[in-house]
């Protein structure tokens, strides 16, 4: 209380009017705790407990219970080393064909068609990609 006045402060006891009204008489919900709570004079159906360790000797333990084994890691190898990687190697092809397609031609939005393109689009009589310029 010393706080409250030291700051020219008054504590006053009870709630908000805004401040929601609390139940007055107890709710009929089972709560997850009281759900799962065991008594203590209920007998258990269940089998106890068992510890397979302290039960079986290590063979055994082994044939029922087999070890996980771990698979490689997929990033085991090198991240640096592209080498060998087919879809690196894709995108550089496609890369050279970008810089080959921009040494003859340019910056261009649309490449003009050499010659021989235009030969290998037509096809049964029509041009298949219009027209060529």
């Amino acid at each position: 209380m010393v706080l409250t006045a030291l700051f020219d402060c008054q504590f006053r006891g009870g709630r908000a009017k805004a401040a929601p009204q609390m139940r007055a008489t107890p709710g009929t919900k089972r709560t997850m705790a009281e759900a799962n709570a065991v008594d203590e004079h209920e007998e258990h159906s269940e089998a106890e407990t068992v510890m397979p360790h302290l039960v079986h000797g290590e063979p055994a333990l082994r044939k029922l219970y087999p070890p996980l084994e771990v698979p490689e890691a997929v990033d085991a190898t090198d991240p640096q080393d592209d080498d060998g990687d087919g879809l690196v190697e894709a995108g550089n092809a496609i890369v050279r064909g970008i810089v080959e397609a921009t040494e003859q031609h340019g910056r261009r939005r649309r490449l003009r068609k050499t010659r021989h393109q235009a030969d290998d689009d037509f096809e049964d009589g029509e041009l298949n990609n219009g027209p060529v310029k």
